[in-house]
């Protein structure tokens, strides 16, 4: 069992489809997973998000996050999107 109840990529993942924008910063994620799962660090989110979008240029600190679940875009200025396509293996 995980120490929040699922793996925190799929919180943030989770949070990122039930935002009502299609852009998103980090912050953005913070404050929805938070709204469910105020015990998950801030710094951790974060690192996940930037983790998730394999075109991040510090996405590769996290090698296998971005491998197994690079569900995000980065866009720059610190705002992402969920990808137009996702391997339905990896949610």
């Amino acid at each position: 069992m995980s120490k929040y109840g699922k793996p925190v990529w799929q919180h943030v993942f989770e949070a990122s489809k039930n935002l009502k924008s299609e852009t998103f910063s980090p912050t953005d994620i913070v404050k929805m997973v938070h709204e469910t799962n105020p015990e998950i660090p801030s710094i951790t989110i974060r690192s996940y998000v930037i983790a998730m979008a394999p075109n991040h240029p510090f996405s590769g600190h996290w090698p296998s996050i971005r491998k197994l679940h690079g569900f995000f875009e980065y866009l720059g200025d610190g705002r992402f999107k969920l990808k137009d396509k996702i391997d339905p293996g990896n949610e």
